[in-house]
């Protein structure tokens, strides 16, 4: 039986890689160590990404704060970042106090973050939050000292939220928001679908306008919401495979469960500029499933046209899928 090691402890470990670290550049000496370290677990990276984001934090709140100090005061201003990971409220309403005299009255917008077509990319927040971005993505991210707001205006970003109950953590996209203290959680903003939730850890709040007025809706963990343009919240239980399966492009994957080959190549379509085109409805109709490489869509449908019997021509950025000619 394999035991599951908590957050904390993986917090703990993160906290000494990155103190290790030189502004995230691992020694040669540690590297191959801390290499099998990040691929033990899924979560390792996050963690780590959070730790580098709270070192740097720490610098900043002391490199902005030593003239307020008085005397040798500012000379013993030091954080060990293990401490401050571990420490929790006490530590961190710390923080807040000393950089709130500088910070309390501007408003400190991170800034707009994008992504080309086939890319994902990683951002760690200054809260210590981090935020991976699929294809396709445009997010605006904006911190203050009493809020902390993400715009998805369009494509699907997953969240891991550091716990901060006086500064919530809001994402809006396409009419609606979401609120959410330390979760994790993605947001899909595809044109042509559903505005889709998918919490991963605890808790989020939706909220949405309808006809009949605001609404919050509370989604658990192992659910997915969607939303319709009139506001309307349809929610359903999933299983951790099945959130796993959802967030395979986090490592450049596509995962189709029963799915039209319409709807699979309405999907690659988001990752590769090369186009599946089908013109005969009875094929468009036929349904796939499985794992594939998302920037690929030549060699899924020369698999799709070998297991349903199917024709796949290349024609320059163009893959067309048809009946197989007799």
């Amino acid at each position: 039986m394999s035991i599951r090691i908590t957050s904390n402890e993986i917090d703990r470990q993160a906290a000494d890689w990155a103190a290790k670290s030189e502004r995230g550049q691992m020694p040669e000496a540690l590297a191959p160590t801390f290499r099998l370290w990040l691929e033990a677990d899924e979560r390792h990276r996050g963690a780590y990404m959070k730790a580098l984001a709270v070192q740097i934090l720490v610098e900043r709140v002391g490199r902005a704060n030593r003239g307020l100090m008085p005397g040798g005061l500012a000379k013993r201003y030091r954080f060990p970042l293990r401490r401050i990971m571990m420490t929790g409220a006490i530590a961190a309403s710390l923080l807040l106090a000393i950089a709130a005299t500088n910070l309390v009255r501007t408003k400190t917008t991170t800034g707009i973050f994008a992504t080309p077509v086939g890319a994902v990319r990683s951002v760690a927040l200054p809260d210590g939050s981090v935020m991976t971005m699929n294809t396709g993505s445009k997010v605006e991210v904006d911190y203050t000292m009493l809020s902390r707001d993400i715009t998805l205006s369009e494509g699907e970003s997953l969240f891991d939220v550091a716990k901060n109950k006086l500064r919530p953590f809001r994402v809006a996209a396409r009419g609606a928001r979401v609120r959410a203290v330390g979760t994790s959680f993605s947001v899909k903003n595809v044109v042509g679908t559903p505005l889709e939730i998918l919490v991963r850890e605890g808790v989020v709040a939706i909220e949405t306008s309808a006809p009949d007025g605001a609404r919050t809706t509370k989604i658990p963990a192992n659910t997915r919401a969607l939303i319709d343009g009139s506001g309307s919240v349809r929610t359903e239980t999933v299983s951790e495979s099945e959130i796993q399966n959802a967030i395979s492009w986090r490592l450049g994957y596509i995962f189709l469960a029963h799915r039209t080959l319409a709807e699979a190549a309405a999907e690659f379509a988001r990752y590769s500029p090369i186009a599946i085109v089908i013109d005969d409805p009875a094929v468009a109709s036929r349904v796939v499933s499985g794992l594939f490489k998302a920037t690929d869509p030549v060699s899924f449908t020369k698999a799709t046209a070998l297991a349903l019997h199917l024709d796949a021509v290349r024609e320059g950025n163009t893959v067309r899928l048809a009946k197989k000619s007799d």
